[in-house]
This record gives structure tokens, sequence and C-alpha cells, in this order.
């Protein structure tokens, strides 16, 4: 099993912008809670990183 990154153009530049918290509403808040932007630095570095890892098993 993998890490599959959802919702990413909600980068720290786009989500207020998009106001995602108000747009999309959690099924579960509890869940939920505590969620925010992916960083682009983090973002960047899983994609570089990620193929090699995956390649690795």
């Amino acid at each position: 099993m993998g890490i599959e990154i959802i919702n990413e153009p909600n980068t720290t530049t786009s989500w207020p912008m998009m106001n995602v918290t108000e747009r999309y509403k959690a099924v579960d808040p509890e869940l939920a809670e505590g969620t925010g932007p992916i960083a682009f630095d983090w973002l960047k570095n899983f994609y570089i990183t990620a193929p090699s890892s995956a390649r690795r098993g």
C-alpha cells in the first residue's frame, strides 16, 4: 500500500483562495479535523522521491 496525495492543488498558496473547508464540507468532521494545505516543498520532495521508493518496494 502506498501514499496517494489527494487534493493536490491545495497548496499553501491556493488554500485560502479556494476556501476549501467551506467549499468542501467534510463527511466526517472528526476525521477531517486538522486538515490543511500541502506545503509545496513537501509536494516537490514527494514527487522526486516517490518513484524510486516505489521501485524498491
